[in-house]
């Protein structure tokens, strides 16, 4: 974990389920914040990867 004025930001080599981070920026979407651009794993992304993770707390999100 990276700790920032803004927080903190956790960094990963690989995002469960989707790869790495060019793999992963295919299921992102550009958004602003704080004057500056991020990317953000679209609904479709963060589906796969918590199916793929298949723990109960991740399970249960796919259910809502």
């Amino acid at each position: 974990m990276l700790m920032t004025d803004a927080g903190p930001i956790d960094l990963l080599g690989e995002v469960v389920g989707l790869g790495d981070y060019g793999k992963a920026l295919a299921y992102s979407e550009e958004k602003q914040w704080s004057g500056r651009v991020v990317y953000v794993l679209t609904l479709e992304g963060l589906i796969l990867s918590k199916r793929a993770l298949g723990r109960p707390k991740d399970l249960l999100h796919l259910q809502e």
